[in-house]
């Protein structure tokens, strides 16, 4: 039995579906090179534009960097170093409690740290932090609790103070790595309390 054969509705014209993709195809290849070609002569000019105004000193470098690094500090501090979302804390080290109950944590809170954390003096990037102070009593858990120093009593300031310098060097070695290849005479220094 033959089937019987639909014929086009009046108006419309049967087109054949290879060739409909064909004139897809090439039409969007021919809207991206349109494209394409108004564009890039616009990109080239404002980048032509960024490198004139790029700064040529030393010092002019550093600030520029400041512009772009001192978001990336604020995150890597904020966000990376904190303890857990619960204790948005740097700890530096934990003290044993003498009622046998959650040991007392130190470090900096970094829950509402500034963004004014960097400033520059001469081609040094410095970073101005509080000093580690008692936070609270808590069971610290996790990954990076298992790191953190455990006293039995409280430890001197200077110690505390070099376990933060520490633990900040470290989560910015990255950045730190790319200043000073980038700007030669560059460095950061991290500045505890005060």
């Amino acid at each position: 039995m033959a089937t019987p054969r639909r014929t086009p509705r009046a108006g419309y014209v049967r087109v054949s579906g290879t060739l409909a993709m064909v004139v897809l195809v090439v039409s969007g290849m021919g809207a991206g090179a349109i494209y394409y070609s108004w564009k890039e002569p616009r990109v080239r000019a404002a980048y032509q534009k960024d490198i004139a105004s790029a700064p040529t000193t030393q010092e002019g470098r550093v600030d520029k960097w400041l512009e772009h690094g001192t978001p990336q500090v604020h995150h890597n501090l904020s966000t990376f170093a904190r303890v857990s979302a619960e204790h948005p804390w740097i700890v530096t080290h934990t003290v044993e409690a003498e009622d046998g109950g959650a040991p007392f944590v130190h470090g900096v809170d970094v829950q509402d740290l500034s963004h004014d954390l960097l400033r520059r003096e001469g081609l040094t990037v410095v970073l101005q932090l509080d000093a580690p102070r008692m936070l609270g009593r808590a069971r610290l858990g996790g990954d990076s609790a298992e790191h953190i120093p455990h006293y039995r009593a409280e430890v001197p300031q200077d110690v505390a103070d070099a376990r933060l310098r520490e633990i900040v060097e470290f989560l910015l070695a990255d950045l730190v790595k790319a200043l000073e290849k980038d700007i030669e005479g560059a460095s950061l220094e991290v500045r505890i309390g005060g």
